[in-house]
């Protein structure tokens, strides 16, 4: 996980320091096993999302599916548990949530929004190249990166409502 770009716009980076005042008995936690468990609730939340299901469960998942995330990352640097294994984990891991989020909302639009859909489109090829390319010091990818906490329920609710909207 990159370390937050500007702190001064992370509301996330609040959660690093947090973390970071914890005694070191939290070392006993390993990054790698949050980083796969964020995978499951990843799995959880985008099921949820894509049947339609309670918006206020999907957000608060997508909270604490984002406090792992950010969890996990500074953990690893807390204990000095940074690995190889555990960046690409994390990173791929974002990158298929984001990636399958972007998805559902194709599939629940299609053929009702033309532009929305091209709006996705490229905020996909973007999110892609970005994270493919490792161009992890660009300030759109910060921005959003160290906000998850705030970004990604606040994408949830709006989808969901956008949606429902349409649908009807």
């Amino acid at each position: 996980m990159p370390e937050p770009f500007n702190n001064k716009y992370s509301l996330d980076n609040y959660i690093y320091n947090a973390i970071n005042q914890l005694p070191k008995s939290y070392c006993v936690l390993e990054p790698n096993y949050i980083t796969l468990f964020n995978y499951l609730i990843s799995f959880l939340v985008l099921y949820l999302f894509y049947y339609d299901k309670s918006i206020i469960v999907i957000i608060l998942l997508a909270i604490f599916r984002s406090f792992l995330d950010i969890l996990d990352g500074a953990i690893a640097r807390k204990c000095n548990k940074y690995s190889d294994l555990g960046h690409k984990l994390d990173k791929y891991g974002d990158l298929f949530y984001n990636l399958f989020f972007y998805l559902i909302i194709y599939l629940k639009i299609k053929n009702k929004m033309n532009l929305l859909i091209i709006l996705f489109i490229i905020i996909f090829i973007y999110c892609f190249y970005l994270i493919i390319n490792n161009l992890e010091n660009n300030i759109l990818y910060h921005i959003t990166h160290d906000n998850t906490i705030l970004i990604s329920p606040i994408l949830f609710l709006l989808f969901y409502y956008l949606i429902k909207y349409k649908n009807k």
